[in-house]
């Protein structure tokens, strides 16, 4: 099968990391890919991820056009991010192909691609999936700090892109609902791509020395990093045995108010913000305790808990969406109604049972490197796609008879045109 696949290369990206391994995967299992970079800007060959062939620009129209002409399918990387997938969103609109959805919330992939277009196609977007009082709403939560928690329940985009899609893959069971209402072919679930990194040696640490508590990713709200200081300040034990290191871009206004909040609690923080690789490996290597809660989660899967489990970490997660789907004997599971509480007990469990954290990090282990693994990804990947070539036919005679209907003049209210496939209804984005 040939194959053009979509995908941010800024080596930042861990949905491009994902892509290279399958595109590696597909390679070995003699498919023939080709990439084309969505990211919003170029990215420097020095900043970009390497997949071992040249790779096509999504500005390069005629460039993308010839890729397209000689591949059987477009296959498109999506995840909360405009920076990263601009070219992918307009791609999309123009050849429908398979979307792998890596986010659940696809809000500010929507703000992104709403900034460079007239409001109207935007509103025409929110009037189609959430009604018609949308609209004026949806942009007055867009001006608000907490645009995520007033938007990602009632109007999370995600039935915008997967209605621009032959097939979704998902990368979890949680978000299926809203994929399975939108999209009108086949939808799947596959487990994300991932592999460990290269870890050095951790460092050695003295007896007296307190364990290592990790959060990585960049600092926002629903990393919870407020709620892990909080929980820790209740307990004079993980006061003195625990030491939290937060590793991700954190805005210096944030920093600032963490580590206030630190100082107040008597916590040992330590923030080190946006670091290189090498640095977030010895990071990851270090740590006793990894904390990945996410509250709202808003990712089909996340890759630095899938991460930290590779590394055999001790991991610590919320109970909800794709961390719920986790085996319970592989992580520790906070519920988020009981957020401080839980997480207090269960440091302290952690704390004071060695053993008990070997065991999670072992079961951790064990079962990503058997789950995440991009060869499983790709050969799912085949079979999402050469059903969805056999659906595009099916989908292409639908399409083409309601667009023949339609200008017969067949009402919208009529039940026949539930039969239009939902790209040429809504609004071309």
């Amino acid at each position: 099968m040939k194959l053009a696949m979509f995908t941010p290369v800024r080596r930042t990206s861990g949905i491009g990391r994902s892509a290279r391994l399958v595109i590696r995967a597909l390679r070995r299992g003699g498919h023939d890919v080709a990439v084309v970079s969505t990211d919003q800007h170029p990215v420097p060959v020095s900043e970009s991820v390497e997949v071992g062939f040249p790779v096509t620009d999504w500005r390069d129209t005629s460039s993308v056009a010839a890729v397209l002409a000689t591949t059987d399918l477009a296959v498109y990387q999506i995840g909360d991010n405009y920076e990263m997938h601009a070219g992918a969103v307009e791609w999309m609109a123009r050849e429908a192909g398979v979307v792998c959805l890596h986010d659940s919330f696809l809000g500010n992939l929507f703000l992104g691609w709403a900034s460079e277009r007239p409001r109207d196609e935007a509103d025409r977007v929110l009037d189609w999936f959430y009604g018609a009082a949308m609209p004026s709403t949806y942009w007055q939560w867009a001006a608000r700090a907490d645009f995520i928690e007033r938007t990602y329940e009632v109007a999370p985009l995600t039935e915008w892109i997967s209605a621009q899609a032959l097939a979704v893959v998902s990368h979890s069971r949680w978000v299926l609902p809203r994929v399975l209402g939108a999209c009108a072919g086949r939808v799947e679930v596959a487990d994300l791509a991932w592999e460990p990194r290269r870890h050095a040696p951790a460092h050695e640490r003295r007896p007296d020395a307190p364990l290592t508590l990790l959060t990585v990713g960049h600092v926002n709200d629903n990393k919870r990093v407020r709620s892990v200081l909080r929980a820790i300040a209740t307990s004079d034990i993980l006061r003195h045995r625990l030491a939290y290191r937060v590793v991700g871009l954190v805005h210096p206004a944030t920093a600032d108010d963490l580590r206030a909040l630190a100082h107040d609690l008597g916590v040992q923080l330590r923030l080190d913000g946006e670091v290189n690789e090498a640095t977030l490996d010895q990071a990851m290597a270090d740590a006793d305790i990894v904390a990945a809660l996410r509250w709202p989660c808003l990712e089909a899967a996340s890759a630095s808990t899938i991460e930290a489990m590779l590394a055999a970490k001790p991991t610590i997660v919320t109970r909800a969406g794709f961390y719920a789907e986790l085996p319970p004997d592989c992580v520790a599971m906070i519920d988020p109604d009981d957020e401080i509480a839980q997480l207090t007990a269960t440091l302290e469990r952690m704390v004071a049972t060695p053993a008990w954290r070997h065991e999670l990090g072992s079961n951790a282990a064990a079962h990503s490197a058997q789950t995440f693994t991009a060869d499983r990804y790709a050969e799912q990947l085949v079979n999402v796609c050469a059903a969805a070539l056999l659906d595009r036919i099916e989908i292409d005679a639908i399409t083409h008879a309601a667009r023949t209907l339609a200008r017969w003049g067949l009402a919208t209210a009529n039940p026949a045109d539930e039969f239009i496939f939902p790209p040429t209804r809504m609004p071309r984005c």
